[in-house]
């Protein structure tokens, strides 16, 4: 379950996106899709084919690519980016279509929008974001990797080598990125705050351990 996906009523909300949770995940710099840290190197997205040309052209001839048009949908891991270009049903096909509007920074997409005949995973050297009038604007780098594609399908060979080049991780997604958005709401308000989630969770749970420490000291003095 993507780690950006909004819950309605008990269920994930697929065409949506949180921005309580993206802004978590870019701040504490975790994946997108797993809600895992990401390691130091290139973070990676999807892009449709005309960015991609763009890309790709810029690659070629050796250049700087500015990203001046912000995204509303944050980065993750490879492994993670080629997944979801591979299942995601409007990245994953060369006629695939919009099902909603989305706003992407200023721009409006309308239903009804087509991906196109092909798609990249791109890998960028970093990332930086803001607070738009409407939405988190997120910034790419420098492109440093480009994998076109026209169909999901054709990334399988990639992804399956991706992850046996993958270091194992010992982590797994925290609990404020799972399916309780009232619990995702509040963690980004203490990142909001200046504060951070992960140091609050570790606070309450010592405060938690010298409450019971306190509590057995008492019960043998009583006794």
């Amino acid at each position: 379950m993507p780690a950006i996906t909004p819950w309605i009523d008990g269920a994930p909300a697929f065409a949506e996106l949180n921005s309580f949770r993206t802004l978590i995940c870019l701040t504490e710099r975790r994946c997108t899709v797993c809600g895992m840290k990401v390691p130091r190197g290139p973070v990676y997205r999807v892009v449709d084919g005309e960015a991609a040309d763009h890309i790709e052209m810029v690659l070629d001839a050796g250049k700087s690519y500015i990203n001046a048009a912000p995204s509303s949908e944050g980065p993750g891991h490879r492994a993670c980016m080629l997944y979801s270009a591979m299942v995601c049903p409007h990245l994953s096909s060369s006629g695939a279509r919009r099902t909603a509007e989305a706003t992407v920074g200023s721009e409006k997409l309308p239903k009804g929008d087509p991906r196109g005949p092909s798609a990249a995973v791109i890998g960028c050297d970093g990332y930086h974001w803001k607070v738009g009038e409407r939405s988190l604007e997120i910034y790419f780098g420098q492109p440093v990797e480009l994998l076109r594609y026209a169909e999901g399908a054709d990334l399988a060979g990639e992804l399956r080598a991706e992850i046996a080049r993958e270091q194992p991780l010992a982590q797994s997604c925290p609990p404020y990125l799972l399916d309780d958005d009232a619990r995702a709401e509040q963690a980004a308000k203490a990142i909001i705050a200046g504060g951070s989630q992960a140091t609050a969770v570790r606070q309450q749970e010592q405060a938690r351990k010298n409450r019971r420490k306190a509590a057995r000291s008492a019960r043998r003095k009583n006794r």
